[in-house]
């Protein structure tokens, strides 16, 4: 019997049916993760990142130790990653604090990736601010969710450069509770559809060139959310192909051209807009 903690097993032995033995020491054949995984500033980045003292200092290497069923927490600070974070399996990142003093970022330096991408029911973002994801011809520069959830987070600055699918791109899923500002984009920056439920959100200050601001399409649902200070040619809410939007304000908003005909607030074409205020 052997008590197994967050680390690694350094010796192994093997009998064959002969009775002979070989015994190997090594660092790292197994390694054993805790269900909490720690992300600080100034954290001992000692794996598994078991505890505060031995925390990552970056995200990227917290969440590569993670398994199904882990948490990642992380403390106050700014945290640039190198690579988009995948979230494949039922692992939650939670910014411990919330997104005012936590935020997830990728450097202008870096080559062009979108932040996070979600496929599992289980798999969760919150409290984090994230900012200065880029892509060119793909979807989700901030956000490519088909499954999973969003919540209490901040999202700005993220640029989908020649695409129609947005900086976030939602096929399933929820996202609630987040505030999308400052995002400058040509073609929408939230494009919704399938089962994509956003609800409790903002959408304030950011423009949009063409095609709207955000399009809700499919059997998506947004509700009780707000859009406000979008400008430039389309910036729109749209709604579309089966979208719902209820209870919503929809209000400040401005349209600087007369780019295919449409205003600054809403376009419906094959949606359900249910008890919202235009203004």
């Amino acid at each position: 019997n052997v008590a197994i903690e967050a680390g690694t097993i350094c010796v192994v032995r093997v009998t064959n049916s002969a009775g002979e033995t070989a015994l190997a020491t090594n660092m790292s054949y197994v390694l054993v993760v805790a269900p909490d995984i720690y992300v600080s500033t100034n954290g001992g980045h000692k794996v598994p990142f078991a505890s505060w003292a031995d925390a990552a200092t970056n995200l990227n290497d917290a969440v590569d130790v993670a398994l199904a069923g882990c948490t990642v927490h992380v403390s106050n600070g700014s945290y640039r990653i190198t690579k988009k974070i995948d979230l494949f399996s039922a692992v939650s990142i939670r910014g411990e604090n919330g997104p005012g003093v936590t935020t997830v970022w990728r450097s202008s330096a870096d080559p062009r990736f979108g932040l996070f991408d979600l496929r599992d029911a289980g798999a969760l973002v919150a409290g984090l601010t994230m900012t200065n994801g880029n892509l060119t011809g793909s979807s989700g520069a901030a956000i490519l969710m088909s499954a999973g959830t969003v919540s209490n987070c901040v999202i700005s600055k993220c640029l989908n450069e020649a695409s129609y699918g947005g900086s976030i791109t939602i096929s399933g899923g929820r996202m609630a509770d987040c505030v999308v500002t400052n995002m400058a984009h040509w073609y929408p920056a939230v494009v919704l559809s399938g089962s994509a439920l956003v609800e409790d959100c903002r959408f304030v200050n950011s423009t949009a060139s063409e095609q709207g601001f955000i399009r809700i399409n499919g059997n998506a649902v947004v509700r009780r959310c707000r859009f406000s200070r979008i400008t430039e040619n389309t910036p729109y809410v749209f709604v579309g192909g089966g979208g719902t939007l209820e209870n919503s304000l929809i209000y400040s908003n401005s349209a600087f051209g007369t780019y295919m005909g449409v205003a600054g607030g809403l376009y419906v074409n094959g949606g359900r807009v249910v008890n919202c205020t235009v203004a």
